[in-house]
């Protein structure tokens, strides 16, 4: 038997966490550049608040119904997933981290489930302050449907453990866009075929099946009908690309402001490369004006790096390099971003023969991880390059942007007794 946990509107219960006050209040939490709506609480969905809605659209519609407008605070939310996830480990040792709000757990050797649900439940509320819905059952696709109607359910637990039950009476009520792994496409596909729900996939035919939807699409049929084709992953798979690209608080000409956003991303990509223990062999840099204007300009580069690496210094004088390439003079720029590409684990990296970095691999490396550790310690860019700049006047906005209370010292909860 297999659970998945997830987080109910995790953005939101994070920001509740530190502020009771926005409990059972309509909240919504706002993406990069607070452009558009990327997560809802209960209350706001009831009010009819679509996801990733322009904020600009429903400016009124917010403002009527008093509801409450923050910016992304992404280092809380990732601090508190960090928590949860810890949390899930110490009730069960067999777990996937499947996102940053979602974990699947291997349920085999339990007897009372129910139970066990309620109590990790209980658990994570309780040291966290995070409600989660638990659903289980015989397959991974199966739980992901059962956690749909734990979501809705007042005890927030779904354990299907009568398969042919849940066939009968639930499974034919499923739009068939709701099973896990059919998308967008697929799913229409699917209904020009005449298949509407869950339980029409799971009848249809195993060689029409894997024709049209490969062997992927026929594995989540199995699963539908109970055959456990998906196991826990407990080595996660290695990115093949690392990106990293905001739009900027405003409009900027600037070729100086350009190469410190570039030079910033550049670090934040070459940490989350060093965290996977890899190297990377090139970088594609990219600069974009506003797509709504009439002369857009868009361009972008790779550059080949003589030999991989996750030396940060490095990585930041080749893509300062390339944005001198690309950049035209007269334009006002609105995004700029990095991709690193061609990964591979630092322990099987090839070397040249006569291409070598500026510093020994033994000084590198022991910066790296000091800069590193210090970062995680003491909060993000503690410790940074010249290169990303001082005031960072082009930095995305967050006007509505709560504390870190849980990564930055001088932002840390105040209690007055």
């Amino acid at each position: 038997m297999f659970a998945l946990v997830d987080c109910n509107n995790f953005f939101v219960s994070c920001e509740r966490i530190f502020n009771p006050r926005l409990k059972n209040r309509p909240v919504v939490v706002l993406s990069n550049n607070d452009g558009c709506i990327i997560a809802r609480s209960a209350e706001a969905k009831k009010l009819g608040i679509p996801m990733g809605a322009p904020l600009h659209q429903y400016k009124a519609l917010l403002e009527h119904h008093n509801v409450t407008v923050l910016s992304a605070n992404f280092g809380l939310y990732g601090d508190i997933s960090g928590r949860v996830m810890e949390t899930l480990a110490h009730c069960i040792e067999d777990l996937e981290i499947y996102s940053i709000d979602e974990a699947f757990l291997n349920f085999a050797g339990h007897t009372d489930l129910h139970e066990l649900s309620v109590s990790i439940r209980e658990k994570v509320l309780r040291w966290v302050g995070v409600p989660v819905s638990v659903g289980v059952a015989p397959t991974k696709t199966l739980a992901k449907l059962a956690n749909s109607i734990a979501k809705k359910s007042q005890t927030g637990v779904c354990v299907i453990d009568n398969l042919e039950e849940f066939h009968k009476t639930s499974m034919p009520t499923i739009p068939v866009q709701d099973v896990w792994g059919i998308g967008s496409r697929s799913a229409k596909m699917l209904r020009g075929y005449g298949i509407w729900t869950a339980a029409d996939l799971m009848r249809a035919d195993d060689r029409w099946l894997r024709k049209k939807l490969t062997i992927k699409g026929l594995q989540t049929a199995w699963e539908l009908r109970g055959v456990a084709c998906l196991k826990i992953e407990e080595v996660q798979e290695s990115s093949k690309s690392i990106i990293c690209s905001r739009s900027f608080g405003q409009r900027i000409t600037s070729l100086a402001h350009i190469k410190e956003a570039v030079a910033e991303y550049v670090t934040r990509a070459a940490g989350r490369l060093r965290a996977q223990k890899m190297s990377v062999g090139s970088i594609v840099v990219y600069i974009t004006t506003s797509k709504f204007i009439q002369e857009r300009y868009a361009q972008s580069i790779t550059i080949t790096l003589p030999v991989a690496t996750d030396y940060t210094p490095y990585l930041i004088q080749h893509a300062l390099a390339a944005v001198q390439k690309i950049y035209v003079q007269g334009y006002e720029y609105k995004k700029a971003g990095v991709m690193l590409m061609g990964l591979t684990p630092k322990a099987e990296k090839q070397y040249t023969l006569f291409s070598s970095l500026p510093v020994t691999e033994q000084v590198s490396d022991d910066l790296m991880k000091t800069v590193d550790a210090i970062n995680r310690k003491w909060g993000q860019s503690m410790v940074h390059f010249a290169a990303t700049g001082i005031e960072k006047n082009w930095k995305v906005k967050s006007e509505r942007k709560s504390p870190a209370y849980t990564t930055c010292w001088d932002e840390l909860l105040s209690i007055k007794i």
